[in-house]
């Protein structure tokens, strides 16, 4: 917002609709980079959303194990996804492998 202002007074001053440059009237915010990334969950959010996995089924097992992998080793999302497609060709466990 104070980039566009700032460039708004320039214009009006190139323009000459205003005498003094105002541009430098507009104070510049200190923006930190990386101020809106999410700091993640707490460790008491990490462990109910651990719990609520219901590990009885196949889904809720894998499931679980990304979890945790997430939650106790800080591996990304997208380092996940890769596995999961570089392990979907996989056989299943009790099918007959050439």
């Amino acid at each position: 917002m104070q980039s566009a202002l700032r460039t708004f007074f320039r214009f009006c001053s190139h323009q000459g609709y205003i005498r003094q440059p105002l541009d430098r009237a507009v104070p510049t915010l200190r923006t930190y980079k990386l101020a809106t990334v999410p700091r993640g969950l707490t460790d008491q959010q990490a462990q109910q959303t651990l719990r609520s996995v219901n590990r009885k089924t196949r889904a809720g097992r894998r499931n679980f194990a990304i979890l945790q992998l997430l939650y106790t080793y800080g591996v990304r999302g997208g380092q996940v996804r890769q596995s999961e497609q570089a392990t979907a060709a996989l056989p299943e466990p009790g099918d007959n492998c050439p």
